[in-house]
């Protein structure tokens, strides 16, 4: 699925818009040591519209968890960016 396209202000770049696609289902994701079952892994590519055609410029990850929400997320080309939650109560 995608996100709605939004206009941009960046120079060459006239509109954006996210493409999402589900990478993994019923994976686990360790955080803080604790395995999580039941995770989904989205795929997040960041499209910009340039010379008339969409481009792909960044790709990131997030991950989801049956019962908690969102989890984590991991910039392959950004790594300074990657987060995890800290903490997580399920009721």
């Amino acid at each position: 699925w995608e996100s709605p396209e939004v206009t941009t202000t960046m120079t060459g770049v006239s509109k954006a818009k996210v493409h999402f696609t589900i990478a993994a289902l019923n994976t686990t994701y360790t955080l803080n040591g604790v395995v999580i079952p039941n995770v989904i892994k989205v795929q997040e590519d960041y499209m910009y519209f340039e010379n008339g055609a969409y481009q792909t410029v960044i790709t990131d990850f997030s991950y989801y968890g049956k019962g908690v929400g969102w989890l984590a997320t991991d910039y392959p080309s950004y790594s300074s960016y990657n987060y995890d939650i800290l903490r997580y109560t399920v009721y």
